[in-house]
């Protein structure tokens, strides 16, 4: 889920391979690293890390509650062995959703103002 991403943008990459569930979150990391704004990546990567890493718990009930979450699933369901997302696990994820994203519906279009302060390029301002 990009847990490197602030260190990889250093390194010159061209973007992530990754499973998160905000992809516009890595792709405004991108943005500004390829404009050559690092600090605006770092910025953007030290807000969002807390969600990446809590998205990184074993298996994927974190993952589908998060999809569930953006509209994406009807249902967090998780096929037999893995465990589906716990009750506690659900509402620490939420909590830590709303510290992410105050005021913000994350089921429509994340607009670029989510990320940052001041779009990178010619960006608009969703993503």
């Amino acid at each position: 889920g990009a847990l490197y991403a602030g260190f990889d943008v250093e390194q010159g990459t061209e973007g992530f391979m990754t499973g998160f569930a905000f992809p516009e979150i890595l792709v405004a990391i991108d943005a500004a690293a390829q404009a050559g704004d690092l600090a605006a990546a770092h910025e953007i990567y030290s807000r969002f890390l807390p969600l990446m890493v809590f998205e990184q718990q074993p298996g994927v009930g974190v993952r589908k509650e998060l999809y569930r979450l953006r509209g994406l699933l009807e249902s967090p369901h998780v096929r037999h062995p893995a465990p589906q997302v716990s009750p506690v696990a659900a509402k620490g994820l939420a909590d830590q959703i709303a510290r992410s994203f105050p005021g913000v519906d994350i089921a429509k279009p994340l607009p670029a103002t989510t990320f940052r302060s001041r779009p990178f390029g010619g960006e608009t301002d969703t993503i």
